[in-house]
């Protein structure tokens, strides 16, 4: 099919206005027959009634998707990178052609040892993943969402890929450090961003009363959870990536409450199981340690009424008086050791001063 082409800008958006032919993107004035010289042959249907001539690049696109996903599939990064490019030119609210042009990109910067290269391009990646949830038609969710489990998929691919990475070594040649923790911060980073789409896409979900909001949630909630350090991300108010994550693993939990209340228990006891694991009751901490249980469990009976939260508190503060009285042991028997080295020390000195005397 032919259409008009503008031959300062070569947009195919041309308006008929008046008795000229305007373009839209540079506003170059054409005369019919001026026009008529610049038809030119292109991909797509070409809609030429009212007075906008419009290309449907849709079969084109079809086709470029199409080489993109043989190119992704073998992972040659440069032709999936090009080819989401021309898709997102020609469609940008395109989230495949979002996400994989951008991931393409990060992909490509894994084989080169310019880390200041590699933050840029993954700053951008980042980006992309932002707006993901923006272009997400709720509308067509059932047909997004094959595609929005291989980005979760993929993200996790990328945070296991092998690097190159610079090692700084002495002046004798022996290893002294290197920055491979730098790029282990940007696929947290990228992680992190996904898990925050995800939760903005559930909350879109949620306002139609879309039940499909609790799988990408629950997604989000997946996410935030192979993130381990949190190192390099923007926690706001929180210091440390434990008392971010947990704010965030609320948010989905409140947002699924009376959708998925297994889900929302599970959430919750989980948060329990690590702050277990990451502090030890001791007499100082104890009333805040019980009451972080109490607030816990609460949550936990009320979406779960046959939950005991008496039961569970008491069998908290039973493990947790155990490891106290087991850290009090600990602290006597190397008290005692201590005492008997230093008793053996003097003793040797005053061995070795009276042999000398």
């Amino acid at each position: 099919m032919k259409a008009i082409v503008c031959e300062m800008c070569s947009s195919k958006d041309v308006v008929k206005d008046g008795d000229f032919y305007v373009c839209q993107n540079c506003g170059t004035k054409y005369t019919p027959e001026s026009a008529r010289k610049l038809m030119v042959e292109v991909e797509g249907k070409v809609d030429v009634s009212g007075s906008t001539v419009k290309v449907d690049t849709t079969d084109s696109v079809k086709r470029t998707l199409e080489n993109a996903r043989r190119a992704k599939q073998k992972e040659d990064w440069e032709e999936a990178e090009k080819y989401y490019d021309l898709v997102e030119r020609d469609e940008p609210g395109n989230i495949e052609a979002i996400f994989y042009s951008a991931y393409a990109k990060a992909k490509n910067t894994l084989t080169s040892d310019d880390i200041y290269r590699r933050q840029a391009v993954f700053q951008s990646f980042n980006n992309s993943i932002s707006i993901v949830d923006d272009s997400f038609d709720v509308t067509k969710e059932a047909e997004l969402r094959p595609m929005i489990d291989q980005m979760v998929a993929d993200i996790f691919a990328l945070a296991g890929s092998r690097f190159v990475y610079t090692v700084t070594k002495d002046g004798y040649g022996n290893y002294k450090s290197d920055n491979s923790e730098d790029t282990v911060i940007l696929f947290e980073k990228a992680e992190h961003e996904l898990a925050l789409s995800l939760m903005n896409i559930g909350a879109k979900l949620k306002k139609v009363h879309n039940k499909a909001t609790v799988h990408y949630y629950v997604l989000a909630r997946t996410v935030l959870c192979t993130i381990k350090n949190g190192y390099g991300i923007d926690k706001g108010e929180y210091l440390l990536w434990e008392q971010y994550r947990n704010s965030k693993l609320t948010e989905i939990a409140e947002a699924l409450t009376g959708l998925d209340n297994e889900t929302v228990f599970k959430i919750y006891e989980e948060m329990v199981e690590e702050y277990d694991r990451q502090h030890i009751i001791t007499k100082k901490y104890a009333d805040t340690y019980k009451a972080y249980h109490l607030e816990m469990f609460n949550k936990m009976k009320a979406v779960k009424p046959s939950f005991d939260v008496d039961s569970a508190m008491e069998r908290s503060f039973s493990k947790g008086e155990q490891v106290t009285r087991s850290d009090r042991r600990s602290k006597i028997i190397w008290g005692t050791l201590l005492g008997l080295a230093l008793i053996g020390i003097i003793v040797a000195i005053v061995v070795t001063v009276a042999v000398s005397c």
